[in-house]
């Protein structure tokens, strides 16, 4: 949602796509090396800076390189539209060579590579869109052997929509301030921050605002997290929700934020917090990408707030609430990101590089474990898929957390084959994140 994730999302992708254009090094002498000439140029391919070079000689010294620049930002709104925001960047390319020629054709070699592969992708990182023309140059003033370029892109930042759910009678309670509870969250302001999973297949955030927007409906979060980079703000930030339910010790409501994340449609519930994965890539660019848009805007909402992300109870998923006594029994949001290697714990750490300008990093499911688990042991089953095969590409069914016996082992999608020690109907391949000693 930031700046920052986008020159940090640009730098991965520039270094992906001219890693194989090999270009020449000025070599600088000291005393004992080769003189000009007696094998004194190297080659690779050009480093990737943000916004500064690492020191006022990394000019000259440090070529070839390529130089990200933020510019400019612009926020604007249309009455009766979305909000627009988008941002500039310049890409500064420089190269060395003894050859005039030679030197300026790398310069544009490097910016046509560059234009070719950013129409290609036409967007960044999920969420940054390209925006037309592409502006880029090759300096002709003689700088030799030193040579410049540069190119303009305009992108189409994520933003923070407003659509405030104004006949949802939570919203009308905090705006009349009905009651005490109202009145002084408004006073005192959030302390922390819920996360949460809508718990059905669902990306659209819309269906959800038009859902809530009207009387009589028990549930007003404060926003709606979609994986393209787009928070729906549905109530200002000062305003109690009902989003948390309660515990034996109080409610969340009373204390913190709540923030839904859209789900994929290529999940099916089965029962309770127990799904069907019907299209695995689809869920896995689904998931990561809202874990992505809520890292971003977690971020912004601590500094807004000058809160810590680390500090206990700042940032909480509505099963940690639940588990603390102010939350009722959900499962979210870990019933669905455990299938990715994702915790609550890594989240909040990449909250806290992400306030620090550091983007967080997709995390990855840990690998298959299969040395560890054989054939004849005796584990833990957490609840999730089933499959007829070690390879199979679709659950066959969905069952709950069992004890159970393992008959095979194989190394496939699915490792363990698994057999119910309690009841509980699981019998077929299911995949290592599921499986516990």
């Amino acid at each position: 949602m930031t700046p920052v994730v986008l020159l940090t999302e640009l730098k991965t992708f520039l270094e992906e796509n001219t890693k194989d254009i090999i270009l020449g090094v000025r070599h600088v002498k000291v005393r004992g090396e080769p003189s000009k000439g007696e094998s004194a140029v190297s080659s690779r391919a050009a480093e990737v800076h943000l916004m500064r070079l690492p020191d006022k000689d990394a000019e000259t010294q440090r070529i070839p390189y390529i130089l990200l620049q933020f510019l400019t930002g612009k926020d604007e709104q249309t009455p009766g539209e979305q909000p627009d925001s988008q941002c500039s960047i310049r890409l500064v390319v420089a190269t060395y060579s003894e050859d005039g020629g030679q030197g300026a054709a790398d310069v544009l070699n490097i910016l046509t590579r560059i234009r070719a592969a950013l129409l290609k992708a036409g967007e960044i990182g999920r969420q940054f869109l390209l925006k037309k023309p592409l502006e880029y140059v090759v300096y002709p003033e003689d700088t030799a052997p030193y040579f410049f370029g540069e190119m303009l892109t305009l992108w189409e930042m994520p933003s923070i929509i407003q659509a405030f759910i104004t006949k949802n009678d939570c919203y009308k309670l905090n705006l009349n301030k009905s009651s005490a509870k109202y009145a002084a969250f408004q006073k005192q302001g959030p302390s922390g921050y819920m996360l949460h999973s809508v718990g059905c297949p669902q990306p659209s955030a819309k269906v959800f605002l038009n859902s809530w927007n009207r009387p009589k409906i028990e549930s007003a979060c404060h926003g709606l997290i979609e994986p393209n980079g787009n928070v729906y703000q549905c109530m200002p930030w000062n305003y109690r929700g009902w989003h948390g339910g309660k515990g034996s010790k109080g409610s969340v409501n009373d204390t913190h934020l709540g923030f839904e994340m859209t789900e994929p449609d290529s999940i099916e519930y089965i029962k309770g917090a127990i799904f069907k994965d019907n299209d695995p890539v689809k869920t896995k660019a689904h998931v990561l990408g809202t874990y992505k848009t809520a890292v971003e805007f977690f971020a912004h909402l601590c500094k807004e707030h000058k809160r810590d992300p680390l500090k206990d109870g700042v940032i909480l998923s509505h099963s940690e609430g639940c588990k603390r006594g102010i939350a009722s029994n959900h499962a979210d949001v870990e019933h669905l990101w455990s299938k990715f290697g994702l915790t609550m714990n890594q989240f909040r750490l990449d909250v806290k590089n992400a306030m620090d300008g550091t983007a967080a990093t997709a995390p990855v499911q840990p690998p298959p474990t299969v040395s560890v688990i054989k054939k004849g042991d005796i584990v833990q089953f957490a609840g999730g898929n089933v499959y007829a095969s070690a390879n199979a590409t679709q659950a066959a069914h969905a069952r709950p957390a069992s004890r159970c016996k393992v008959t095979q082992t194989y190394s496939g999608k699915h490792p363990y084959h698994l057999i119910s020690q309690d009841g509980k109907g699981v019998h077929g391949w299911v995949d290592a994140a599921c499986v516990t000693k």
